[in-house]
């Protein structure tokens, strides 16, 4: 348990990144300061692309509302890199065998790499846990930074016009995904013969 949960007696997912990097923490109401404070930093920076996230978050009583009535079909974390909130990602549930993973990063960290490296965690809870067979990530086609977060992870793009970029990650493409890292960490851990 986190001490954020801890502090309210709440429990939470709390997920960590294959390389240690990145934690993602189930969001509880203890985190909406944090979460609102990277919005109002800089809210252009969270309307951009059609996204809502700061007309939706106006105040810390509306992230705090919003993680206290949660969608039954969502699961939203917090993206964590040494202590600090970073950004945030969600897996929405759009049926028995689909989903769909939506991240944002705050504007001061941006560039790092971490929506990409915190999607690995959610994506193993999904295939792995939640038996997902498709996970979905809809980007705007402008979002060049996000369309390539999501392809850095894995996702395929299959389908794209003037106000969405449709990318697919299946379980059987990842579960090859991991197979191929796990050989190649075998690989390199081998010792070489001597010439």
């Amino acid at each position: 348990m986190s001490d954020s949960a801890e502090r309210t007696g709440q429990s939470r997912i709390e997920m960590v990144s294959s390389d240690g990097t990145i934690t993602l923490r189930q969001l509880v109401p203890a985190d909406a300061e944090d979460y609102f404070a990277l919005i109002a930093a800089h809210p252009a920076h969270h309307s951009q692309y059609g996204d809502d996230t700061a007309k939706k978050y106006r105040s810390v009583d509306d992230v705090r509302w919003s993680i206290e009535t949660p969608r039954p079909n969502k699961l939203r974390f917090g993206i964590y890199v040494d202590g600090q909130m970073v950004g945030s990602n969600n897996l929405t549930l759009l049926g028995p065998n689909r989903a769909e993973t939506g991240s944002w990063i705050g504007r001061d960290y941006t560039g790092h790499n971490y929506a990409s490296r915190a999607r690995e965690p959610l994506l193993r809870i999904a295939f792995e846990r939640l038996r997902i067979d498709e996970i979905v990530s809809r980007i705007h086609p402008d979002n060049a930074a996000s369309r390539k977060s999501v392809e850095r992870s894995g996702y395929t793009k299959d389908f794209e016009d003037e106000t969405v970029c449709e990318y697919i990650l299946t379980r059987t493409q990842w579960q090859a995904t991991q197979q191929l890292e796990r050989d190649a960490d075998e690989y390199w851990t081998t010792e070489l013969p001597e010439a």
